[in-house]
């Protein structure tokens, strides 16, 4: 109780003085409550615009799957075509290429999401952070990238492996 009074009388007597200084200075005293809300409402907007940027990433590097599925597809297909002739069916080949596209997706996510957490710590040790037990690692963050890194790949190997199997055996084999 005794220090509550201190520095309740600290800012009665201190607060005219603070005041005239700052006036003097053309400067406004702000409480430190109003400071907290405005930097919380600037980073707000600072997250905001990365989350954005995130989802930027995300379509891109899903047309990058899209692209790269595509291409190995158009290249294999006289390998998919001597699998066709071999025996193996239009959905087995479909199913084939999605797999595919889900391990390639599944890999890319791991890999991502290791490659953040390690980028992550170096930027707490960088910033001067103490890297010990108060750092957490983000596991619901890493398993939602890891279901969205396999699911984007295996939607975007989808029309590939659709054009795949559904080629003709003779003009996949010819390879035209």
């Amino acid at each position: 109780r005794l220090v509550i009074r201190h520095i309740a009388q600290f800012e009665s007597t201190a607060a005219p003085a603070v005041a005239e200084l700052a006036t003097s200075y053309a400067l406004t005293v702000a409480p430190i409550s109003a400071v907290e809300g405005a930097l919380g409402d600037a980073l707000d907007r600072v997250f905001g615009l990365l989350d954005l940027l995130a989802v930027a990433a995300l379509v891109i590097a899903g047309l990058g799957i899209v692209n790269t599925l595509s291409m190995d597809t158009w290249e294999r297909f006289r390998e998919l075509g001597v699998l066709r002739a071999a025996g193996m069916s239009r959905r087995q080949v479909w199913r084939s290429v999605l797999v595919e596209g889900g391990i390639m997706g599944l890999i890319g996510a791991a890999v991502g999401s290791a490659t953040g957490v390690a980028v992550g710590l170096v930027l707490v040790a960088v910033s001067g952070g103490r890297i010990d037990a108060g750092i957490q690692v983000p596991w619901p963050t890493i398993a939602l990238a890891l279901v969205v890194g396999v699911s984007l790949a295996m939607l975007a190997a989808a029309q590939p492996a659709r054009i795949a199997g559904r080629r003709s055996i003779v003009s996949a084999v010819r390879g035209e």
